[in-house]
């Protein structure tokens, strides 16, 4: 069913978890649980694109994984699905508005 439009569950949140990295949070909101870990480099760690409209680099890398026992689901753990690649475009753009990417 879910939930109605007005309802928000309150979230915690944990900065510094992990003490050898530039940044890192951990997000709690119910059972759930995200793990967010940023790491600086230069220029020269930018991602390289090869793209139909020609090649760019990226600045920003986004690894975004979910494997299916998180939800409860059943299924193999690798490649993830079309629903948990759409997941982690939207959490690239909303991060790149905070990071200014």
């Amino acid at each position: 069913m879910g939930r109605d439009t007005r309802t928000v569950r309150p979230i915690t949140i944990r900065s510094g978890v992990l003490p050898r990295t530039h940044g890192s949070a951990l997000f709690t909101r119910g059972e759930t649980q995200a793990l967010v870990i940023a790491t600086l480099g230069t220029g020269r760690d930018e991602q390289r694109i090869d793209a139909l409209q020609g090649d760019y680099t990226d600045r920003f890398m986004l690894h975004y994984n979910m494997p299916p026992y998180a939800t409860g689901e059943t299924g193999r753990v690798g490649t993830p699905s079309a629903g948990r690649l759409v997941m982690g475009v939207l959490q690239a753009r909303v991060n790149c508005g905070i990071a200014l990417c």
